[in-house]
């Protein structure tokens, strides 16, 4: 479960405009997938990613990713879009093939 939260952690920082507190962490967090982490929880995660080299503490405290984390995340976004992309021009090319009648758009 850890790992889990540790993805929804860099999840939320990467969409950051700017550093965060561990507030608008808790905010985020909330907002994005509607769940709290408690304190301690969210210490730890933190804590983890850190040691890591994932996430860096800045003074405030205020936490980011690391710019390798950033560019491996976009990265990543990229290419699930551009699969997310392939894959409805083909379920549409199929639609259009075997299903001429059907509106693939309205599937």
């Amino acid at each position: 479960m850890s790992e889990a939260w540790q993805t929804n952690v860099r999840g939320v920082l990467w969409k950051a405009a700017s550093p965060l507190t561990v507030g608008e962490l808790h905010e985020a967090l909330r907002r994005e997938i509607g769940m709290r982490l408690a304190d301690d929880v969210l210490s730890k995660q933190l804590d983890t990613l850190c040691s890591k080299g994932v996430v860096v503490r800045m003074p405030g405290p205020n936490y980011k990713l690391t710019e390798q984390a950033y560019q491996n995340l976009s990265a990543a976004r990229t290419t699930a879009l551009a699969e997310q992309d392939s894959c409805q021009a083909e379920f549409f090319a199929s639609c259009t093939r075997e299903c001429p009648e059907l509106d693939a758009t309205k599937v």
